[in-house]
């Protein structure tokens, strides 16, 4: 784009620190970069303008949704991460605030424990990979929070496998055709 002289670049980062470089060539070349939905986090670039999700909100709504669901006895909770994302870093970010607040000044009576952060590769099969180790060494999850719907819908593969279904709640941040129509069924 920037070798065929275009007035402007709008970019959907998939990686917040990779794309820096080919933002900051852009910049070199005086073409004005816009992000939608992911933010470039790499230093040294200039970004015109930003539309996105308020990703940081989503995530407090996800935690306060896990506060409904849990309720006051509390339980373990797994995270589904996806660092290389801004926007997932932001609604994992939400999440964790709700959490920790609730978690506040309480003993270990309704407090929510978070077993284990690990990567969900925003991906159906990392997810499912994920969630399924996980739920070997803490059987008794009873929540997982998923960053995306794929996400999610590989967690629900792996507890449906574990027969864990009506254990377990998926809180999950996107709004994809596939997660809407996995809730409906």
């Amino acid at each position: 784009f920037i070798n065929k002289g275009v007035v402007a670049i709008v970019l959907n980062p998939t990686d917040k620190l990779a794309i820096g470089e080919a933002i900051k060539k852009a910049n070199e070349a005086g073409i004005p970069v816009f992000t939608c939905d992911l933010q470039c986090t790499a230093e040294g670039v200039e970004i015109a303008g930003h539309i996105g999700t308020d990703n940081y909100q989503g995530g407090t709504l996800a935690g306060e949704a896990m506060l409904e669901i849990l309720g006051d006895q509390g339980g373990e909770v797994l995270v589904l991460d996806y660092k290389q994302a801004n926007s997932c870093v932001l609604r994992v970010d939400g999440f964790m605030d709700v959490i920790n607040k609730h978690n506040e000044g309480r003993g270990e009576q309704g407090k929510i424990k978070i077993v284990a952060e690990v990567n969900g590769g925003g991906d159906e099969d990392i997810g499912y990979k994920a969630t399924a180790d996980i739920l070997i060494a803490n059987p008794n999850i009873t929540g997982i929070f998923a960053i995306n719907d794929p996400s999610a819908l590989g967690a629900w593969k792996a507890i449906d496998e574990a027969g864990k279904t009506e254990q377990i709640t998926i809180v999950g941040f996107d709004g994809a055709k596939a997660g809407k129509q996995a809730i409906l069924e």
